[in-house]
């Protein structure tokens, strides 16, 4: 059976300890020309003034509550296995494609309804065969959540293919989370300022909105963020495309 365990990665920081750091300036006779590296670590270190340790969990979330959708990709690890993700997900649908452990399947969610396309790994995994009914019928047809055959994996699902409850999930906690500076870095060709908690780290955008663009815990699992705030509009399957045999 398909599990799921997205609601163990609520990103819970652990106390620490802030680091500060201090520096002298001179002033020369004649001014020299600022190397590179020191034109770098200069200009880092003014990023890094923007918005320190104590204040990343407050701008995150503020961040993202005034989002209306985001792009999430990646993998994780749980006690039921591992997972992939590669969704968008907006205010009032979602499409994308999830993988269980081998198992991956397509879904797409339009208001409170969600289709699950399938093919004959998820078939096996629901028990179902793909060379006799219903199994037969619903090999490469979407089936709704209507439907008592996806009951349980609608339920099991919904919270993750719901943009605010999802984010809510790995962004809300970070309002109450304490961090450490670690630095910058870039992710995906943006510059973010990276974090670190007892748990994992947030790498976050150094330009404001400071929007989280990748999460990491120590268990193997990093999720990436993009186009936050940039919708993708999703339709439901042709009406010809979804499942209407037994059970449907």
């Amino acid at each position: 059976m398909i599990r799921r365990h997205l609601g163990a990665l609520a990103f819970v920081a652990a106390a620490a300890t802030a680091a500060s750091c201090s520096a002298t300036t001179a002033t020369p006779p004649a001014p020299a020309p600022s190397s590179p590296a020191a034109t770098s670590a200069a200009s880092a270190a003014a990023v890094k003034a923007a918005l320190t340790a104590d204040q990343v969990g407050a701008a995150v979330v503020s961040a993202y509550k005034q989002a209306s959708s985001v792009h999430v990709k990646g993998e994780l690890t749980g006690r039921d296995g591992k997972t992939k993700l590669d969704l968008q997900l907006n205010q009032d649908s979602t499409s994308g494609t999830v993988e269980e452990d081998g198992t991956a399947f397509p879904v797409i969610r339009v208001g409170q309804t969600i289709y699950f396309q399938f093919g004959a790994t998820l078939l096996k995994q629901m028990g179902l065969s793909a060379t006799t009914e219903p199994g037969s019928l619903m090999l490469g047809k979407w089936v709704s959540s209507d439907s008592k055959l996806v009951a349980d994996l609608a339920a099991s699902l919904r919270d993750a293919l719901a943009y605010g409850t999802f984010v809510n999930n790995m962004v809300g906690e970070m309002g109450s989370a304490t961090f450490t500076d670690g630095g910058t870095d870039t992710v995906n060709g943006t510059s973010v300022l990276v974090f670190h908690a007892s748990d994992g780290d947030v790498y976050v955008a150094s330009g404001e909105p400071h929007y989280l663009l990748r999460m990491t815990d120590r268990k193997s699992t990093t999720l990436d963020f993009t186009g936050w705030n940039q919708p993708v509009a999703v339709t439901a399957p042709p009406a010809k495309d979804i499942y209407s045999g037994p059970g449907a």
